[in-house]
């Protein structure tokens, strides 16, 4: 009857485990997802503004929201200083896309919408940057391995000899000895 309460003890323990490792792996492939994301919607932006000659209007405000973005510490205190910096240079960027009236419809509709992809996954890249994974999973875990360890304490607790056996095997050298 022990044999299937710890078995049952350690698949338990498993599951949360195997469960939290897929939320962290989880967490790390959407940040990646999110940079590659903020990179895609520059270029998009980059190449629109080249195909229609208005590379110099478009292409110093994009360098500067890139300079603004990348020197952000998102897991700084004072986040509120540099995040300002980068959505000036984001509304600036912006202000020059809605401004240039000899733009045609559709290719000021692909760049306003390649903007807020910008946005988007920059917020997106910042919110996962400063994710963290909560307290209660850690207590969880900590509760649950500790379950086990119980578990495995009481089913070899009948078997004195091996108890005490293995108990004197990780017990330092006694200064008798």
């Amino acid at each position: 009857m022990r044999a299937l309460d710890l078995t049952s003890l350690s698949i338990l323990f498993g599951l949360f485990a195997a469960l939290l490792v897929s939320d962290v792996w989880r967490k790390a492939n959407d940040a990646e997802q999110a940079v590659h994301e903020e990179g895609a919607a520059v270029r998009s932006i980059a190449h629109a503004a080249r195909a229609n000659g208005i590379e110099p209007i478009i292409i110093p405000r994009l360098k500067a929201y890139i300079a603004a973005a990348s020197a952000e510490d998102p897991y700084s205190r004072k986040s509120a200083s540099g995040r300002g910096r980068a959505d000036t240079a984001y509304h600036e960027l912006l202000t020059a896309i809605t401004k240039d009236g000899n733009l045609e419809t559709g290719v000021r509709a692909h760049l306003l919408l390649s903007a807020r992809d910008l946005l988007r996954a920059h917020d997106n890249r910042l919110y996962l940057a400063n994710d963290t994974t909560a307290p209660i999973k850690w207590f969880a875990i900590l509760l649950f391995g500790t379950i086990t360890q119980i578990g495995l304490l009481l089913s070899h607790i009948e078997d004195r000899a091996r108890c005490v056996s293995t108990w004197r095997c990780l017990q330092w050298p006694s200064p008798s000895a």
